[in-house]
């Protein structure tokens, strides 16, 4: 009897553990993915910003080209509040070029560096003009 009750104990509490481990894992993937518009008239060389959005965790940023025919140039910023010149956080070569029908993941160290919101510095990566479009989130899942 007692290595009966005994078994049912642990195997509740186990079962609790399993399930409060996996309640963290779930809210930890609750960031800020949700997909954003961006656009601009380029091709003169001059960059372009987007929305400041809050940027939750250390994830990649994320930006989709919509265009068929406009290669776009992207940075990643972080800031506190408003726009931040001093801010630029994109890691790798400095930018990412996204070319047409084509998405990225970019690595960046807002989060890191203490900033609780991003956004994108875009322009046309090879001075052409035309309507720049494109979709992007903070973070990434």
């Amino acid at each position: 009897m007692k290595v009966k009750t005994i078994k049912r104990i642990f195997l509740s509490i186990m079962t609790g553990v399993m399930v409060l481990s996996n309640a963290g894992t779930m809210l930890s993937f609750a960031n800020n993915h949700n997909d954003s518009c961006y656009s601009a008239y380029g091709g003169d060389g001059g960059d372009y910003l987007t929305d400041i959005r809050e940027k939750t965790d250390r994830s990649s940023a994320y930006a989709k080209n919509l265009n068929t025919n406009l290669t776009h140039r992207i940075r990643v910023f972080g800031t506190n509040s408003g726009y931040n010149l001093n801010g630029d956080c994109t890691l790798g070569y400095g930018y990412y070029d996204v070319k047409p029908n084509s998405f990225a993941y970019m690595f960046n160290s807002v989060y890191e560096r203490g900033y609780r919101k991003a956004y994108l510095v875009f322009t046309e990566a090879y001075h052409k003009s035309g309507w720049i479009r494109g979709l992007w989130s903070p973070d990434s899942i």
